[in-house]
């Protein structure tokens, strides 16, 4: 009985009062300025999001962000996963709700969401230890996660383990350095983090090395800037820096998983 309250609890907060609500806020801030790709809705202006505050960055009806916009452009157009085929199994780790609303639409994707905390996902899991078979999905989807958690050789070892030969996946960390990666495993307290890494939930700062740490992990790593799919025009229309960059990570064909580690 409680989860069949809980279930009805859900469609009927997604299916009536969320579908209101982006209604009502598209009609509020209706304009031609700015377009978001992940609710398809054009407005006249983005709304300042992140400390500090960057101006024009979340979409006022979906709550996009920037890298969730370029996620959603970049799957339409560098990839095959909007069209149909056979079925595919997509890991969503820390599910962004905009795009996990447009992939549970697409019919040959079998969307399976997972987080270590909400409960509002598929499966509640660690991603240093996940309860997954080897090679049981074709993609995966694991963005702005590791910088949470202390071994994070072990989290991408685990993606590499659950992607299966052939697969490809998108892995992304905000890189906010030019230096190697910065971590000390001392750092325990809220207040120190925030000071020292810009938020009080994040163990590190992550710099270009970050390629090499996926690499080590097994998967090949293919770093393709925005503006390689987006115009200068509609870097501006979904306010996205031409600078940003997708971090598409592939199994080789043929390979097996890496031993554990000790």
């Amino acid at each position: 009985i409680h989860l069949r309250r809980h279930v009805v609890g859900a469609f009927l907060l997604e299916h009536v009062y969320h579908r209101l609500r982006r209604k009502l806020t598209r009609w509020r801030y209706a304009g031609r300025r700015f377009h978001c790709p992940v609710c398809d809705s054009w407005v006249r202006t983005f709304l300042p999001f992140g400390l500090p505050p960057r101006p024009h960055a979340m979409c006022p009806v979906c709550e996009s962000v920037e890298r969730h916009r370029l996620y959603w452009l970049y799957y339409q157009r560098r990839t095959d996963l909007l069209e149909p085929g056979p079925s595919r199994r997509f890991l969503h780790f820390a599910p962004e709700m905009g795009l996990q609303r447009n992939l549970r639409t697409l019919t040959s994707l079998r969307h399976v969401s997972l987080d270590f905390v909400s409960p509002f996902v598929a499966i509640r899991a660690d991603l240093c230890s996940l309860p997954l078979a080897d090679s049981c999905a074709q993609i995966v989807h694991c963005s702005h996660v590791l910088e949470h958690v202390a071994d994070d050789r072990a989290a991408m070892a685990e993606l590499y383990r659950v992607m299966e030969p052939g697969g490809w996946g998108l892995i992304q960390v905000p890189v906010w350095s030019d230096d190697p990666t910065f971590e000390d495993p001392s750092i325990i307290d809220d207040v120190e983090r925030e000071r020292v890494y810009g938020q009080h939930d994040h163990v590190r700062i992550y710099g270009p090395d970050v390629l090499d740490r996926l690499r080590e992990a097994g998967l090949q790593v293919t770093v393709v800037p925005a503006s390689h799919f987006l115009s200068p025009d509609e870097c501006e229309r979904y306010a996205i820096s031409s600078s940003e960059e997708i971090f598409h990570c592939h199994r080789p064909a043929g390979t097996t998983p890496p031993p554990a580690r000790p």
